[in-house]
């Protein structure tokens, strides 16, 4: 370390202060790579790190350096080459830290990287690995005091891919872990009012996808939270503005769901009086049918009548001409035999009138009989 630390600051003052820097870094292990403000600050720190993971690969530490020193140096330059050699070395990490327990960390800063890399390449497969490692990173780790980074990151990433592919459990998931996140943050902790504040952000989203209105409700409750428990002036103030605008919205809500209520109770009320009026035309349709009816029963009651009395006094008629007709028979035969008894009367009156000229005849001759006989005849 010292070779490399008197290469890197022979010359004028400003070297030797780098060179007191980066001797400061390096002793005191330090991870935070912003603190580097110099380039070549940076240089010298990462080419040593990549030296001993040369030297220890089974080292997680060193490993950890190098990607977070080459992650640092691509957000200064932009050349992806960096991110991929950043990726590769959390990736030694994760793989040549034994302890499960002691993997968080480094499964932690192999997702953030990955995110990088799929927010400039839009590469989905990266943002799936993130959501890997948060998630083993979450399951790794034994102690809740330890979980709610990992917890945050991965509803960010679920966030992000729910943006991305618009699929509501992404959404839902994110929620969960920024619920976890916040449950397990103490107030005290100035890493709450963002937790708090990102929890707002995704119930807004999904009361923007769904409409429902206990999203809006927690996403108010968790900004104005948010807002309380941030002790800088500024960012108070932008979160405070947040919670008027949340505000606004939910008061534009309940306007928007009075008047709907209202027309709905409107449209109600229209469609309420068209039921009576249908229902007026039906029974007043079913009146007139039943009237119709009655009428049509009146009508077929009269002409069965009519034809009843019709056929009564058809069949009287018969009755009376059969009566007529017998009566007429009877008349002719009662005439036809007074005839006969008068024929019968008339032919006996005769014959006993011819009863003395019969006898007289017999005392004729035959010549005299014929010939009287045939006057009597004409």
């Amino acid at each position: 370390m010292d070779s490399t630390v008197q290469s890197g600051g022979k010359g004028n003052l400003a070297q030797r202060i780098w060179s007191a820097i980066v001797r400061l870094f390096i002793r005191k292990r330090t991870t935070d790579f912003t603190i580097l403000k110099k380039r070549e600050e940076l240089e010298i720190v990462v080419n040593y790190y990549q030296r001993e993971a040369e030297k220890t690969p089974k080292n997680p530490f060193n490993h950890q350096q190098v990607g977070s020193g080459l992650e640092e140096r691509f957000r200064r330059s932009g050349n992806v080459s960096d991110l991929h050699s950043a990726i590769s070395n959390f990736q030694m990490a994760v793989r040549a830290t034994v302890d499960d327990v002691e993997k968080p960390p480094h499964l932690h800063r192999l997702g953030c990287a990955l995110q990088i890399r799929f927010g400039h390449l839009k590469i989905l497969a990266d943002l799936d690995d993130a959501i890997s490692s948060f998630q083993m990173a979450v399951r790794l780790t034994p102690n809740n005091a330890d979980l709610p980074p990992h917890l945050h990151r991965l509803g960010w990433v679920l966030r992000i891919r729910f943006e991305r592919l618009n699929n509501l459990a992404d959404l839902d998931g994110a929620i969960s872990n920024f619920q976890l996140a916040v449950r397990f943050t103490p107030d005290s902790n100035p890493e709450k009012p963002l937790f708090l504040g990102d929890l707002g952000d995704v119930h807004m989203i999904r009361f923007e996808c769904l409409h429902q209105p206990t999203d809006l409700e927690i996403a108010i409750s968790s900004t104005r939270r948010a807002s309380e428990l941030t002790p800088d002036q500024n960012q108070r103030m932008l979160r405070a503005a947040r919670l008027k605008e949340l505000e606004q919205v939910n008061a534009k809500r309940i306007r928007d769901e009075w008047h709907a209520a209202e027309a709905r109770h409107r449209e109600g009320e229209h469609i309420a009086a068209e039921v009576r009026r249908i229902e007026a035309q039906r029974i007043e349709k079913e009146r007139m049918a039943a009237e119709a009816r009655r009428l049509e029963e009146e009508r077929l009651a009269a002409e069965a009548r009519r034809l009843e009395e019709e056929r009564l006094a058809a069949e009287a008629r018969r009755l009376e001409e059969e009566r007529l007709a017998a009566e007429a028979r009877r008349l002719e035969e009662e005439r036809l035999a007074a005839e006969a008894r008068r024929r019968c009367a008339r032919s006996q009156t005769n014959l006993e009138s011819m009863i003395p000229f019969m006898q007289q005849s017999i005392e004729l001759t035959s010549e005299d009989r014929e010939d009287r006989l045939i006057i009597l005849g004409e």
